[in-house]
C-alpha cells in the first residue's frame, strides 16, 4: 500500500467535522448511511464501538492529514540529487562536503519501510 493510496482514501472520505454519538457509532455531519456500503472497492459494515474506538475514528481524518503533511515535509528535505559520479544519486540533506549518502537515505527508507512502499 502506498502513501498515495492512503492519501487518496483520505481525500475521498466524507469531510468533517465528524462526531461520535457515544452509543451507536461514528456519524458524519451531514449524516449518511453507515450500515453497509461499498467505496473504493472496500465493503464497510457498521459495528459496535467502544467510546475509545469512536474517538479514534472521529479524529482519524485530521490526524492522518497531519501525519501525511509531516512525512511530506521530511521527504521534501531529503530530495535526490547528483552524487560525485554521474550514475550516483545522493540525498541532498544527508550529503555534505565530506561525503555523500546514496538516495534513498536511511530517513527516506525508514518512511518507505514503515508504510510499505518500494524504494
Amino acid at each position: 500500500m502506498s502513501r498515495e493510496q492512503m492519501k487518496a482514501r483520505l481525500e475521498a472520505a466524507t469531510p468533517g467535522p465528524w462526531r461520535y454519538d457515544g452509543s451507536s457509532g461514528v456519524e458524519t455531519i451531514p449524516e449518511f448511511d453507515l450500515h453497509r456500503f461499498d467505496i473504493m472497492g472496500e465493503t464497510v459494515a457498521r459495528v459496535d464501538l467502544t467510546d475509545y474506538d469512536g474517538v479514534l475514528i472521529a479524529h482519524a481524518p485530521s490526524d492522518l492529514a497531519k501525519l501525511h503533511a509531516a512525512l511530506d515535509a521530511v521527504e521534501a528535505l531529503h530530495e535526490p540529487g547528483p552524487g560525485y559520479y554521474t550514475t550516483d544519486v545522493a540525498c541532498q540533506a544527508c550529503s555534505n562536503s565530506i561525503g555523500y549518502v546514496i538516495y534513498p537515505c536511511a530517513t527516506v527508507q525508514a518512511i518507505r519501510d514503515a508504510v510499505g512502499e518500494d524504494s
